[in-house]
């Protein structure tokens, strides 16, 4: 075996795996001007898997991804889904209609392969100067001096070991993930377990713009366009005892149609088809000294409601921004120990999420599934849907715990003031900002009105984004500000608010 006894030290952070959470890592620093490194153990031919895995990329998701300048191809090539509807046995019972969103400007689900997904972001790095190591795995992680910079071992496809100290290490290598082993921590359990069909379709009588959630007493059918006149069909089964390469996919997904969404829907075409019975669970920290653990890594969400790529985007660029500005010098080293706690409560969230829309789905008895569904037909009615359950899918409503200020705006992310006329871009921007509110004069001129608390927080040079007051803007920012009091938001770089000033008019 070839092996090099040198260690080296050239890149400041050492990416291991170039999946999509990788990836956006990776593009979220090289914009920035951090020197990154990406390794990935599988080679480049295995993209031509034919499997579409995760296929939704959910609003809150586009916004962030906004800062790495890949949303317009991403939309180009994906299926835009304005539209869910929910049925029990046949029988809508309400509607989340993201097209209704008025504080974010992507108003819809959009279905796109993760393979294609993979490939923009992976065009994205190399046009930022990057490049993916592949055939190179991690074979031992050691902490470094004082338990701070880590020592990698590589392994290279041809045999050739390499002994690497990057200035931070982050593990976005899957569920199976190297680098979690390495340094010793597990995934703790999840009480979820469901095997699920899934496969890629065509559909015939199926709207290529809505998506379709049925609930019966057989189980639960789940049903999202996808580009090409392709559908992607999951429904939970029993759990396999044995081989399953030979069966009739066709009649079962058919079948499960039948019975779960009634007739007048027909199965064509298998692009893909698989049963899977994913372990889910989630470890207990995502940050050990300079060594970070980001998406499946460090979370493995049940597939029901489509999260789990989404929370390994916003792990991605909440990582991103903290280590770019601790990296340049303008944030202190301090801020990295926010990511671990911010990130495993939102995948504690989502994870819970996802169990509730299982049990929701698997309601068992006559009497329990009839009041479930008339309270699904009740909060349609009344609007609850919309403003509940858009959000919570949307990740929207994503709130950190912020222990300096309990302010019912601070934790939260900041609507998009673009929608409504403003100047703009408070949801996902290179650095901090002050979005102000409800100013007569230029929002220049209120920035010493504020507490000293508040100003102190303010990095140098942080752009003011004045949000007009107009009928537009209440309605995008939904009621966030007090009515008529000027206010004053610092906005951190992925769009939630750190802190809130309330600000008097001068003269």
């Amino acid at each position: 075996m070839n092996t090099s006894a040198g260690v080296g030290g050239d890149h400041s952070v050492l990416i291991v795996g170039s999946g999509p959470v990788g990836l956006t890592i990776a593009c979220d620093l090289r914009r920035q001007g951090v020197s990154v490194r990406v390794v990935e153990r599988n080679a480049e031919a295995g993209y031509t898997d034919p499997h579409s895995r995760a296929i939704l990329i959910i609003p809150r998701s586009l916004e962030v991804l906004g800062r790495i300048g890949v949303v317009s191809e991403l939309i180009k090539l994906g299926n835009r889904v304005p539209i869910i509807e929910y049925y029990s046995d046949g029988k809508r019972l309400g509607t989340a209609r993201f097209n209704r969103m008025s504080d974010s400007a992507f108003p819809f689900v959009l279905s796109i392969p993760q393979r294609l997904t993979e490939a923009v972001l992976r065009r994205r790095f190399e046009e930022l100067g990057g490049t993916v190591e592949y055939n190179t795995e991690v074979v031992e992680v050691e902490p470094g001096p004082g338990g701070f910079s880590p020592l990698v071992t590589l392994r290279s496809g041809d045999g050739a070991v390499t002994r690497f100290a990057p200035g931070w290490l982050v593990g976005a290598d899957g569920a199976g993930s190297k680098v979690r082993s390495a340094i010793g921590e597990k995934l703790l359990g999840d009480a979820t377990d469901v095997t699920y069909l899934i496969a890629d379709a065509r559909i015939d009588g199926m709207d290529a713009q809505r998506a379709r959630y049925c609930y019966s007493k057989d189980g639960v059918l789940t049903i999202i366009p996808m580009p090409e006149g392709y559908f992607r069909v999951a429904a939970n089964i029993p759990h396999l005892n044995g081989a399953s390469d030979d069966a009739d996919w066709q009649n079962v997904l058919q079948g499960c149609v039948d019975r779960r969404m009634g007739p007048g829907l027909v199965v064509g075409d298998l692009r893909y088809v698989r049963a899977v019975r994913p372990s889910c669970g989630r470890v207990g920290r995502m940050q050990f000294g300079r060594c970070f653990l980001a998406g499946d890594a460090a979370h493995v969400v049940s597939p029901a409601g489509g999260q789990g790529l989404n929370l390994g985007f916003q792990d991605a660029i909440n990582l991103g921004w903290r280590l770019a500005g601790v990296i340049s010098g303008v944030l202190p080293e301090s801020k990295l120990e926010e990511y671990g706690p911010e990130r495993t409560q939102a995948a504690r969230r989502t994870s819970m999420v996802a169990a509730t829309i299982i049990r929701f789905a698997q309601t068992r008895g006559t009497v329990r599934r009839m009041a479930r569904d008339v309270g699904f037909l009740v909060a349609d009615k009344v609007g609850l849907v919309q403003r509940f359950l858009v959000p919570s899918l949307s990740q929207t409503d994503v709130r950190y715990p912020m222990p300096h200020s309990s302010h019912r705006l601070v934790g939260r992310r900041l609507p998009d003031p673009s929608m409504a006329g403003g100047t703009g871009g408070c949801t996902a921007t290179d650095s901090y900002s002050v979005a102000v509110w409800n100013f007569d004069r230029a929002a220049e001129k209120y920035s010493g009105d504020v507490s000293g608390r508040f100003r102190d927080a303010i990095p140098e040079g942080a752009p003011v984004v004045e949000i007009p007051s107009t009928r537009g803007t209440r309605r995008a920012v939904n009621g966030w500000f007090h009515q008529g009091a000027p206010v004053a938001a610092l906005v951190r770089p992925d769009g939630h608010v750190e802190r809130v000033a309330r600000l008097s008019r001068r003269g």
